[in-house]
């Protein structure tokens, strides 16, 4: 097992209260996997990937739970471990490109940026020169792996010179410089059209199966999990509802919440009856309801609902928090 998470919580205290922005999350990630976290904006998935990587912004914290990566429970380890981790173990592309990258420096000296701090190549030159040239070459390579043209003359451009689609393509190339275990992929094509997001998917899917890189990507577009995707959870007002096999939840979602995301889908098909929009609005992280976050919202919801609901682990490694499952389940996976 390369990653597992168990029992994550990460929680802001504010003047008003406490919010639970990721409350309770466990999930575990295989070598060389791609696995979605999906879910509406605000439900916690990018605080996610920001707990594993140990950057949550003030004033947030880390309150409970277990991060092993290969076996290494990365919320002991220090400030200074978790700098070296960083980008060389685990990297992360952040959500948008335009704003990832410092405008005032040259894109390839970005990239060579983070495998100079790393010392990527510090064991095999030891001279400043002769590593400077190893580590531009390296940039070089990384930004043709990527799809970046004519990378010896975009090396000295600028970000403002590159397009969205170069910009993300860039990011990515930074991310991928030390050849980290995990590429942690917060929405890398928002802002972008529909043939660059096509593009920048097909190139992570290359990296996942050139590199056995494991990829967890974050996305609100249930489209682009099922088809990039081997394993989705489904995320919800800070908790993960549901998880399993992408085709499983596609062809068979259990929880009231991913039945409601799925029919809400526009499809081109003939008799496709009108859409069904979830009723209710999302509850705020400072008001959540008492028992699962879903209920006032849910078309089944019953007085059972008022509990709080664990995760249930069902047949075929399908997981979900619904108390509808009870007598399914064949353990609480927390």
């Amino acid at each position: 097992m390369l990653l597992e998470v168990n029992n994550l919580q990460t929680y802001f205290e504010l003047s008003r209260g406490t919010v639970k922005a990721v409350d309770q999350v466990s999930f575990k990630l295989d070598q060389g996997e791609i696995m979605g976290l999906v879910g509406e904006s605000g439900c916690g998935k990018s605080m996610t990937l920001l707990s594993l990587l140990r950057l949550v912004p003030t004033p947030g914290k880390i309150v409970g739970g277990e991060i092993l990566f290969e076996g290494q429970d990365l919320l002991k380890k220090s400030s200074r471990e978790m700098t070296k981790m960083r980008g060389k173990d685990l990297a992360m592309i952040f959500q948008d490109p335009m704003t990832s990258l410092n405008p005032v420096f040259k894109v390839g000296e970005q990239i060579r940026e983070s495998l100079h701090i790393h010392g990527y190549f510090q064991e095999s030159y030891s001279g400043g020169s002769r590593r400077l040239k190893a580590e531009k070459e390296r940039v070089i390579e990384l930004m043709e792996e990527v799809g970046i043209p004519s990378p010896m003359d975009r090396y000295y451009e600028y970000p403002h010179q590159f397009s969205g689609g170069m910009q993300q393509r860039a990011v990515i190339a930074i991310a991928l410089s030390c050849e980290p275990k995990i590429l942690l992929a917060d929405e890398p094509t928002t802002a972008l059209d529909v043939t660059i997001q096509a593009q920048i998917l097909s190139l992570m899917e290359k990296i996942n199966q050139s590199r056995g890189m494991a990829i967890i990507l974050v996305t609100h577009d249930l489209g682009v999990a099922a088809e990039f995707c081997q394993r989705i959870c489904v995320m919800y007002a800070g908790q993960i509802i549901e998880q399993g096999q992408t085709d499983d939840i596609i062809e068979e979602p259990l929880h009231p919440y991913t039945q409601g995301l799925l029919n809400s889908i526009p499809r081109l098909v003939p008799d496709k009856p009108r859409l069904q929009p979830i009723r209710g609005t999302v509850p705020s992280l400072l008001e959540l309801p008492e028992g699962c976050n879903f209920m006032p919202r849910c078309d089944r919801a019953m007085e059972e609902c008022r509990l709080p609901q664990p995760l249930l682990e069902l047949q075929n490694g399908r997981r979900v928090r619904c108390v509808l499952y009870q007598a399914q389940a064949k353990g609480e996976g927390e």
